[in-house]
């Protein structure tokens, strides 16, 4: 079988997609499971958004740039965002804080911490 780009940008986008849908249908099926599920959902959040930008461009203006933008950013955004739903899985592991919508922010923070860090902000 021959990998091609398409088949990998499929790939992608499927994983990308697929974890904060199966996050969602973890959140809403099981209630033992939120502490951890909106840890992971939080360090997802800023792609989502940052993937919503991108189609809701190429919807408002399909420039070839945003043509271009659009197939190529699943490739391109999957081992940061490999990463950074990464280092969510490994904060949802912390017992603190409790409250849902702070550990929400605990997923948000760590990635976004380690890129100011590596940027030297």
């Amino acid at each position: 079988m021959v990998i091609d780009d398409m088949l990998l940008t499929i790939g992608a986008m499927a994983l990308e997609l697929g974890v904060p849908a199966a996050c969602i249908a973890l959140f809403r099926s099981r209630p033992a499971t939120r502490p951890r599920v909106v840890v992971v959902l939080g360090a997802a959040a800023p792609w989502l958004l940052f993937y919503g930008s991108v189609l809701v461009g190429l919807a408002l203006g399909p420039a070839s740039g945003a043509r271009w933008a659009a197939a190529a950013m699943w490739a391109m955004s999957f081992i940061p965002y490999a990463v950074w739903v990464g280092a969510g899985i490994a904060a949802s592991f912390a017992p603190r804080p409790r409250h849902l919508a702070l550990r929400f922010l605990a997923g948000v923070v760590p990635p976004v911490g380690l890129v100011m860090l590596l940027a030297g902000a």
